[in-house]
């Protein structure tokens, strides 16, 4: 039985008589749960936005100290717009003279 099966059958409330279930239902419970709930979904939203905002700044920094040691903008550019993509999903058989020795491209021809 796994936790979540465990929590459900623990706080069953079809087992009670009806004056256990009219005191949860006063207890408000429910709009405890709900209260957590919210800040949960904040406090996700918060960690990771703030995460994210970590990350694009440590490589607005990467892509400055690779300008500052010479790359052209147009190096800047093209090596931006190669990290938007995936990579490709066929070795590099077709893109170098190397690629005889490249695992899984066999002999070129």
């Amino acid at each position: 039985m796994s936790a979540a099966t465990s929590v459900l059958v623990a706080t069953s409330t079809d087992g009670l008589p009806a004056r256990a279930r009219a005191q949860l239902a006063e207890s408000e419970v429910g709009g405890m749960a709900a209260v957590l709930l919210i800040g949960s979904i904040y406090m996700s939203i918060f960690v990771i936005a703030s995460t994210r905002g970590t990350a694009v700044a440590q490589h607005y920094r990467e892509l400055a100290m690779v300008r500052a040691i010479g790359a052209r903008p147009r190096q800047v550019r093209r090596a931006v717009a190669g990290q938007r993509w995936p990579p490709r999903s066929r070795p590099p058989c077709s893109d170098a003279s190397w690629a005889a020795s490249w695992p899984g491209c066999g002999a070129r021809a």
